[in-house]
């Protein structure tokens, strides 16, 4: 095992992706391991799903320390039943925000905007009393969040049409227009709930 680790190298290209997603490039090689080194996507994913590869390097992995890893079942030969894997699919939310490409807003700017989403999207969900079980498996397992680009402001509104025909909470920021932008231009989609049904409304989007 470590000398296959010592002979494999990540895809520099998909590496470079990762790492300006936010994800330090030790946990981006990590995660562009265990995922065949083919896709950011993939990575991304396994990334948020394991957040705690963050402190861990390739040559621990390798070695007799190996910390535990979140692999689909087939991969790993889960011996679960089909009802312990329905179980944990059903609790498994994340928070999805959709840029609004067309503006072409400066990195400072998106982060704000997201931030902005972020907590916005939050306080609406405390306050809803059927979201407690969703927030708190939310909570347990990582807090996945992930950002993803969308067209333009009528996109973001047709996606959140749709999110809201599927009782899929969503909050969309409308800029005060202090800087770069006009004011009221539509620059994120927030969205959460069942990573699956999520899904279904951003699922074909690219990472940002």
């Amino acid at each position: 095992m470590e000398q296959e680790i010592e002979q494999w190298r990540p895809n520099e290209n998909l590496l470079e992706i990762l790492v300006t997603m936010g994800i330090t490039k030790n946990a981006a090689e990590i995660a562009l391991y265990y995922t065949g080194n083919e896709s950011a996507d993939a990575a991304a994913t396994f990334y948020f799903d394991n957040p705690d590869i963050e402190g861990t390097s390739l040559s621990v992995i390798g070695g007799s320390d190996d910390k535990d890893v979140k692999t689909s079942p087939k991969d790993e030969g889960d011996d679960s039943s089909e009802e312990d894997d329905s179980k944990n699919e059903c609790v498994t939310c994340k928070m999805v925000f959709v840029i609004n490409s067309a503006l072409n807003m400066g990195i400072g700017k998106i982060a704000a905007q997201v931030a902005h989403a972020s907590l916005g999207l939050y306080r609406n969900l405390i306050h809803d009393r059927n979201m407690t079980e969703e927030l708190g498996a939310w909570e347990e397992y990582g807090e996945k969040k992930i950002v993803l680009k969308g067209t333009n402001d009528v996109h973001l509104q047709e996606l959140q049409k749709l999110a809201t025909e599927k009782n899929i909470h969503s909050y969309l920021v409308r800029d005060a227009g202090r800087t770069q932008i006009p004011e009221g231009s539509i620059t994120v989609l927030g969205l959460f709930g069942e990573e699956n049904l999520v899904n279904t409304v951003s699922g074909k989007l690219g990472l940002l």
